[in-house]
C-alpha cells in the first residue's frame, strides 16, 4: 500500500501521470529519481 501512496504523491507533485508499477520497476530511490527526471526532460507525445 505504501508504494501506491508514494506513486500518488509523486504524480501530484510532478504533474506526470505515472503507472501504478513505477515504484516496483525501480529498486532504488536513485533509479526512481533518474526515471522521473528523464520523464520531465522528454517532451510529451501528442496522440
Amino acid at each position: 500500500m505504501r508504494a501506491i501512496e508514494l506513486r500518488t504523491r509523486l504524480t501530484a507533485l510532478s504533474g506526470i501521470d505515472l503507472p501504478a508499477t513505477v515504484v516496483f520497476g525501480r529498486p532504488t530511490v536513485a533509479e526512481l529519481a533518474r526515471y522521473l527526471l528523464d520523464l520531465r526532460r522528454t517532451p510529451a507525445v501528442v496522440r
